[in-house]
């Protein structure tokens, strides 16, 4: 009857130890949940910061883009590019071409034109919720 007590309480222990375990390890990991959305707040946040810094409107960066691309804006976002806020404008210049141009949100000065693959999902560091998107159809 003994041996029979002792080994219920073990197995007890043990049942009981394992569910200590079990809490402890979904504690640590709503932890580092917490902490990542702590640092997605953060990255948000400075995000902000920088596309707050646009002095130039959509519409007059839009006019530089076409300005030195002739076509039709199809895609229009404004970005954070390593610090500074961008305009990136999708244009349809033929059938079966589209470019990325690209216009500084400060100053209004033309950055550059890139040929666009069609990757929608690029990694620039800015969530398209955070992004001034706008999707044009004509």
């Amino acid at each position: 009857m003994r041996r029979l007590g002792i080994i219920m309480l073990i197995l007890g222990l043990i049942s009981f130890l394992g569910m200590v375990f079990v809490v402890a390890q979904e504690g640590g990991a709503k932890a580092g949940i917490v902490k990542e959305s702590a640092k997605e707040a953060e990255d948000d946040a400075s995000d902000q910061q920088v596309l707050a810094a646009a002095k130039i409107s959509l519409a007059d960066a839009q006019a530089t883009a076409l300005q030195n691309v002739s076509g039709t804006v199809v895609k229009s976002e404004l970005e954070n590019e390593d610090g500074t806020p961008v305009y990136s404008f999708e244009i349809q210049t033929s059938a079966d071409n589209t470019v990325e141009v690209k216009v500084d949100a400060v100053t209004g000065a033309f950055l550059g034109i890139e040929k666009d693959d069609g990757d929608d999902n690029e990694q620039d560091g800015v969530d398209n919720e955070q992004e001034g998107e706008h999707e044009h159809e004509d």
